[in-house]
């Protein structure tokens, strides 16, 4: 029988050696059960007549809870996650990070880490990418450095405004922060004016002319089906 999820995290946080014996086939169908019990209880709330803005804070919530346990999941399974830990966080972006989470959107998520790519922290990524696909979740994945973060942001205004709105999920709260400080600096230098007028042709669906740079849109998103629900073939490599 299947621990539940609350459980199997709980072992994961612990020190000891019981959290590298947890298996990747108990997390998972844990996992999918705790996101599909709290999205029939909000879709519930919701029939009763449950706000639009309560909904999404809902789902952002139990988004933030599924990827708070996959995260610690990830790290158990690791030779020294408490080195891992002290340099990698995992942020919410896009309307996930405002916290806007509704039924049929993407997760856009970013491992951000400090300092080089370690092989450790690529394993932590190699886990992570292909749990939250079997999952069920269609997410929107990077990983990046905070220096890549600070170059990015600093060429493009989608990805600046990505990132200044962007949320700590879990991990190490310091490594997003510093994230966060760098692209508050390039708001109060390079990017402020346009940053006002970006969100404004956001707001007026494009129509505000400027000449800012911005960058090609990303692929198009399916909207087809709740995230949770959606079947969903995994890119190469994460089978």
């Amino acid at each position: 029988m299947t621990r539940p999820f609350e459980e199997l995290v709980a072992v994961a946080r612990a020190p000891g050696l019981e959290a590298r014996t947890l298996s990747r086939e108990e997390c998972l169908e844990a996992t999918r059960d705790y996101a599909t019990d709290r999205r029939n209880e909000i879709r519930r709330r919701h029939e009763q007549g449950e706000s639009g803005t309560n909904v999404v804070l809902a789902l952002s919530e139990t988004a933030d809870n599924v990827l708070n346990g996959i995260f610690r999941f990830g790290l158990a399974g690791l030779a020294v996650p408490r080195s891992v830990m002290s340099r990698v966080c995992l942020c919410a972006l896009g309307g996930y990070g405002r916290e806007e989470l509704s039924p049929a959107s993407d997760l856009d998520v970013c491992l951000l880490y400090e300092g080089k790519l370690l092989p450790q922290i690529e394993d932590l990524n190699n886990f992570l990418v292909p749990f939250l696909w079997d999952t069920g979740f269609v997410v929107g994945y990077a990983i990046r450095s905070v220096k890549d973060s600070r170059q990015l942001a600093k060429d493009d205004i989608r990805a600046f405004t990505s990132l200044l709105e962007g949320r700590f999920i879990c991990g190490e709260s310091s490594v997003f922060a510093r994230m966060k400080l760098i692209v508050r600096e390039l708001q109060a230098d390079t990017w402020a004016k346009a940053f006002e007028k970006q969100k404004m042709r956001d707001r007026l669906g494009g129509a505000y002319p400027t000449n800012t740079p911005t960058c090609s849109p990303p692929n198009p998103t399916s909207k087809k089906a709740p995230a949770a629900f959606a079947t969903s073939t995994p890119p190469s490599g994460c089978s």
